[in-house]
């Protein structure tokens, strides 16, 4: 019932983190379509890029920090995958793939998990032996053993608020940044940057 809470709550955080971004992209659309970014637009549209990058980075953070310590915990055992579910994306047409498997704990009981992380292409194929870390109050929060099935979600969420942060704050100190490039190519030589010329 724990790893189903914490599996809840994880997918409402990445949730806000995707809409944060489809809805900044959007704004960005608009705006380009009809006024140029200035005013309060694009320091509005700044802080809802920096607020949704420091909720992803914070979200990173926790899920890393609940990771690491699975990881501490963890038994290990090896289990076999049953089923590779396709997800298919109705927008993009894309097809992704998450494993179920199956493994026994120590006690000798099975254990059948579906994994909430897709990939494509699939990582797994049904009948592979795979590596499963599992905790013994909670068999069915286990997860297989690799990069992605144990880091993949703080690994996408810093990755994206990483991306997001900087151009965020790119866009908030735009005037700045576009003050200090047209005064540097602006400025008038003086006759010592002027080629001589041999008489």
């Amino acid at each position: 019932m724990h790893g189903i809470l914490i599996v809840i709550i994880l997918v409402l955080i990445v949730g806000i983190g995707i809409g944060f971004m489809i809805g900044f992209s959007r704004a960005m659309r608009d705006a380009a379509r009809h006024v140029q970014l200035h005013g309060t637009t694009r320091p509005t549209l700044a802080w809802i890029f920096i607020s949704g990058s420091s909720l992803l980075l914070i979200a990173a953070f926790a899920t890393s920090m609940h990771t690491l310590r699975f990881t501490r915990i963890a038994q290990r055992t090896i289990g076999n995958i049953i089923e590779m579910r396709p997800n298919n994306d109705r927008d993009s047409g894309d097809v992704t793939y998450a494993p179920t498997f199956r493994f026994q704990d120590t006690s000798g009981s099975e254990h059948t998990v579906s994994s909430h992380f897709y990939s494509a292409p699939p990582e797994f194929r049904v009948g592979d032996a795979v590596k499963v870390l599992y905790r013994s109050d909670d068999p069915e929060s286990a997860r297989i053993d690799s990069y992605w099935q144990v880091w993949g979600l703080p690994t996408l969420l810093a990755i994206i608020g990483g991306v997001q942060l900087p151009t965020g704050i790119v866009a908030f100190c735009w005037p700045k940044i576009m003050a200090r490039f047209r005064r540097t190519h602006n400025e008038p030589r003086t006759t010592n940057d002027l080629p001589s010329v041999d008489s």
